[in-house]
């Protein structure tokens, strides 16, 4: 995947595990999170908690290679995007197209402060 984003140009933080992810998330401006459901020492389930709690109406993309129905998952009802694995990076790269669509980023900032109570 980081390949494909390389190639895409955008620029990315790699985290190797959940916990590192979070001090990501706490430390540097993130504007997109895309992560797995199975990562070391905080679950990517725990992580995307984190992200929605300190980052609200940031988009998430859930990759999993689990068999199970994602949306039926009340901590994942936040996540913009799921694949199973194996995906077909033209489905990512859709994905993010859709995702930094200047009306979509509005409409779930706007769904996120209205959640929130964030004047």
């Amino acid at each position: 995947l980081h390949e494909f984003l390389q190639s895409e140009f955008f620029y990315f933080l790699l985290a190797k595990d959940g916990l590192e992810g979070m001090n990501l998330l706490e430390t540097e401006d993130v504007d997109l999170l895309i992560v797995d459901i199975k990562v070391p020492f905080i679950s990517g389930i725990g992580l995307i908690q984190f992200a929605n709690e300190t980052k609200p109406g940031m988009p998430i993309i859930c990759i999993t290679d689990y068999g199970l129905d994602c949306k039926s998952i009340p901590e994942l009802e936040c996540v913009a995007k799921f694949f199973r694995k194996p995906f077909d990076f033209t489905e990512i790269q859709v994905a993010l197209n859709e995702l930094f669509n200047p009306a979509v980023i509005v409409t779930r900032n706007l769904a996120a402060r209205a959640a929130s109570k964030i004047p």
